[in-house]
């Protein structure tokens, strides 16, 4: 790195803390040269990205700016990519048709999901290994294509599963107190108690609805025994979607609007990181954490504007000065 760009990262992260230690005297930093040109150069170097979806491409149906011309931008410039999300409840081709009907365009190779990664994981943990499933279709079919044979409640009884694997449902026949108390049972009898991600929440519509995290919840109670969440911010999902894509760590960079779990993952993934405040992260929130991405845009149409120098990168201030 050169001493002008490392100049430029330090600048960066100097003014965040300046912020954080003026948070009282409504001092408003705005972005810099130096900051775009860091920017750039960092993501001109990149040969892959990894990308969250809500929240930096979409909200529900509606297609976020800048999301079709970065989209675009990686297909032109013949970047590898994988839309990644923690969602394991929907298969990638559920996800591809998503993307072709709003209009962004995909294919379901596209996609890497927490259900994916899941069965990478235990797959890897355990050949032709046993799990009891509470979750949606899309999940079992990603433990089965890994060689996990995924069997039913008989099945579980009869033999104990090496692994009880949860997933996020909407459906009262997947997850009730039933099915709890089979859990429960299992893992106490030795079964690895496993989830696809630890989101507490997850959107439907305009509401949350409980997600992974709280539904492996009463299981952990009553068992005493703690699960194990194989999606974001767990880095085992970077790094296997750095193995999909065939690229080094250098090479790619995470692309979220989450400090909790996309940024967090791509830091201890050893990945830069990109953090848009298109979704769910302002610039406050940055504040809160020990760990800072490496850099911070408005947008991901910010990326193809920045690299290509086509259009104007939206430059917002280091922090909002309520």
């Amino acid at each position: 790195m050169s001493s002008q760009t490392l100049d430029a990262k330090i600048g960066f992260s100097s003014r965040i803390e300046h912020r954080r230690l003026n948070m009282k005297t409504s001092i408003c930093c705005s972005s810099t040269y130096a900051d775009m040109e860091y920017t750039r150069q960092l993501l001109s170097s990149k040969n892959a990205f990894i990308i969250d979806c809500d929240g930096v491409l979409y909200h529900g149906d509606t297609v976020l700016p800048g999301a079709k011309e970065f989209i675009n931008y990686l297909r032109d410039e013949n970047k590898k990519y994988c839309f990644l999300t923690n969602s394991s409840d929907r298969c990638p081709e559920q996800l591809a048709e998503k993307f072709n009907r709003i209009g962004l365009g995909a294919k379901p190779e596209d996609f890497y999901t927490s259900a994916m990664s899941t069965a990478t994981f235990l797959r890897k943990q355990k050949l032709g290994a046993r799990a009891y499933v509470v979750g949606e279709d899309s999940l079992r079919k990603a433990l089965e294509k890994e060689g996990l044979k995924v069997v039913d409640k008989a099945g579980a009884e009869m033999s104990t599963p090496d692994f009880v694997v949860f997933g996020e449902t909407v459906s009262s026949d997947t997850f009730n107190y039933e099915e709890v108390t089979t859990a429960v049972k299992l893992v106490r009898r030795g079964s690895r108690l496993i989830g696809t991600n630890e989101d507490v929440a997850d959107r439907h519509g305009n509401e949350l609805i409980p997600g992974t995290g709280a539904l492996t919840q009463p299981v952990e109670a009553a068992s005493g025994y703690k699960c194990y969440y194989v999606g974001k911010p767990n880095p085992l999902m970077i790094q296997s979607a750095l193995t999909r894509l065939q690229v080094s760590q250098e090479e790619a960079c995470m692309v979220g609007d989450r400090m909790n779990t996309d940024i967090q993952a791509g830091v201890e993934a050893s990945v830069d990181t990109v953090l848009v405040l298109s979704g769910v992260a302002t610039y406050e929130d940055v504040l809160r954490y020990a760990f800072r991405p490496s850099t911070i845009l408005t947008t991901v149409g910010d990326i193809p504007a920045l690299c290509t120098g086509k259009g104007k990168p939206v430059r917002l201030p280091i922090s909002s000065c309520d």
